[in-house]
């Protein structure tokens, strides 16, 4: 394909989807510039041309012209711009932002938005439709807990820019609870948590509180799971874009997270109970609800481990997806709590 027609195709989706003008170069329209980046994308890896979000804005667009391909090229556009904006760092451009909106919240509903964002770059050159795709894969297997959620293999954001690479490991949905934990000591006679017998805490269905690291390793490993790291923590929360809040850019409120409480008279609401406040992956009560252990030592404070995601009794300003502390591995608070993973 000669490099003057991809230069023509990109001239003229810049006027027509970002600039929105009616000057369009002459002799091409959607289905041709289509033709022209499917054929160039099959052979070119995306990041080949520093202009491929093209691919993914065109896609996006034509997808109202052919409802029954708008499953599948919607998959394909999300895709190409959370790549985009990986590869670029840029993650406050509204072309990109305001379709990624629209396709994430059309795959939420679909209940397809981790499965899309696990199987990648796979669905760019797949020869079927998104489903055909997906089925069979280790997205949608048997092997998927259902009370787990997969975390894919690939590049994120973390703590202040940096970017790592982490591979694929499961995560639970949600914090450990009560019930679960009551479940471990019954098989196993481990000592019971230190607010057990306060009403503020013990709801079969609220996070289960007052565990050190040691508790919280024992139940993991009882479960065949283990503590994540910070990195895993984070990825979890933060997922593929470097979003400061689990479900993007917005700050925390009572629909998405348990937070603000009175630290002498509240406690954590039961798990589930913020469902708008779910991370890409479909981690919930990940921020807010109660601090959460992780594996990982904190670099200035001796025998402490880092937790992260603030709790029901913290300001906004620790609800958030980068928010650390160092906490002794002894210690046990009525708002730290903890949720396993699980290596693929």
């Amino acid at each position: 394909m000669a490099t003057k027609d991809l230069k023509k195709v990109h001239e003229f989706l810049w006027k027509k989807y970002v600039e929105y003008s009616s000057d369009l170069p002459p002799n091409i329209d959607d289905n041709s510039a289509l033709e022209v980046l499917q054929e160039y994308y099959e052979n070119h890896p995306l990041e080949s041309h520093k202009e491929f979000y093209f691919y993914g804005i065109l896609l996006f667009e034509v997808a109202s012209e052919c409802p029954e391909k708008q499953l599948d090229y919607w998959a394909k556009a999300k895709v190409i711009l959370d790549k985009y904006r990986a590869f670029s760092g840029e993650t406050d451009w509204e072309e990109i932002e305001d379709r990624l909106e629209d396709i994430d919240q059309y795959l939420k509903e679909k209940d397809l938005l981790a499965q899309v964002t696990a199987a990648g770059e796979t669905l760019i050159h797949a020869s079927g439709g998104l489903l055909e795709t997906l089925e069979g894969s280790e997205v949608t297997g048997p092997d998927l807990p259902p009370d787990m959620v997969l975390i894919p293999e690939g590049h994120f954001i973390f703590g202040d820019g940096v970017e790592k690479t982490l591979p694929a490991f499961l995560m639970d949905r949600y914090p450990v609870s009560n019930s679960q934990f009551q479940t471990f000591l019954e098989d196993t006679g481990y000592r019971k948590p230190k607010f057990v017998r306060d009403n503020r805490f013990n709801r079969p269905e609220q996070p289960v509180v007052g565990i050190s690291l040691m508790d919280a390793k024992k139940y993991a490993r009882w479960s065949g799971k283990d503590i994540p790291t910070e990195e895993q923590w984070e990825k979890a929360c933060r997922g593929s874009d470097g979003r400061p809040f689990p479900w993007g850019d917005t700050p925390p409120s009572e629909e998405q997270a348990d937070f603000g409480q009175n630290p002498e008279e509240g406690g954590a609401a039961d798990i589930g109970n913020n469902g708008d406040g779910q991370s890409e992956y479909g981690c919930e009560n990940i921020v807010g609800s109660v601090w959460e252990w992780t594996n990982t030592s904190h670099e200035s404070v001796e025998n402490s481990k880092v937790i992260r995601g603030g709790s029901w009794c913290d300001s906004p300003r620790y609800i958030n997806c980068t928010s650390r502390l160092p906490v002794l591995t002894r210690e046990k608070s009525d708002n730290l709590g903890f949720r396993c993973c699980k290596p693929i």
